[in-house]
C-alpha cells in the first residue's frame, strides 16, 4: 500500500557533536502503523526512504534512511563483500561558510587527481555540496575503488576531476 505514511519534515546531519555519516531524514508518522523497515514513497510512487525508528514518545515522529544510503552499501557490499569507508585524502575546513578544501594527502587519490589545498568544494558525484556537513554526507556514497567526479571551485572557475577512492581499511 503507497498510502500517504509519513512526510518529512527536516533532515538530522548531526547529533549532539557528532557528524553523522549520511544524513536521517525527520518524519512526522502520518499512519499511527508505521513500522521500522516500512518503505516509504514520495508523491509520484517512487520509494524515497525506509522508516527506521521513533523519535519521540508518543510516536509521532520519526527517522528515515534514504533509499539511496541503503543503495550504496549495497553497492559496497556486491563490489567488496564488505561495508568499508571511503578515503579520498582530502580534508573540508568544519569551521568556514564554504566547504573550503584545507588539507589533502600527498599520493591520495584526490591529490593525483589535481585537487589542491584552497580549492571549494561544490559537488561529489551526484551530491551537491554547500557545507561541511553536506561534504561528510556526499562522502558517505563514495565506494571504494569507484570513481566519481569531484567538482570545486578554483579561482572563479569550476573545475572537475575523476577521483577514485581507496577503502580506508587499506589505508
Amino acid at each position: 500500500d503507497k498510502a500517504e505514511q509519513a512526510v518529512v519534515i527536516g533532515v538530522e546531519r548531526k547529533k549532539g557533536d557528532k557528524v553523522l555519516p549520511f544524513t536521517y531524514l525527520r518524519v512526522e508518522k502520518i499512519n499511527a502503523e508505521l513500522k521500522s523497515g516500512s518503505l516509504l514513497f514520495d508523491e509520484t510512487g517512487k520509494a524515497v526512504a525506509f522508516y527506521y525508528t521513533d523519535h519521540d514518545e508518543q510516536n509521532t515522529q520519526g527517522y528515515a534512511i534514504r533509499v539511496e544510503a541503503v543503495e550504496r552499501a549495497h553497492a559496497d557490499y556486491v563490489k567488496n563483500i564488505t561495508l568499508s569507508r571511503a578515503w579520498a585524502g582530502l580534508i573540508v575546513s568544519s569551521t568556514g561558510t564554504v566547504p573550503e578544501i584545507v588539507s589533502v594527502r600527498p599520493d591520495s587519490p584526490a591529490s593525483q587527481a589535481g585537487i589542491k589545498i584552497g580549492d571549494i568544494l561544490i559537488q561529489v558525484g551526484e551530491h551537491k555540496v554547500y557545507s561541511y556537513l553536506e561534504a561528510v554526507n556526499a562522502f558517505y556514497y563514495l565506494i571504494p575503488g569507484v570513481e566519481q567526479n569531484f567538482t570545486v571551485l578554483r579561482g572563479g572557475e569550476e573545475e572537475t576531476f575523476a577521483v577514485t577512492p581507496l577503502s580506508r581499511d587499506s589505508l
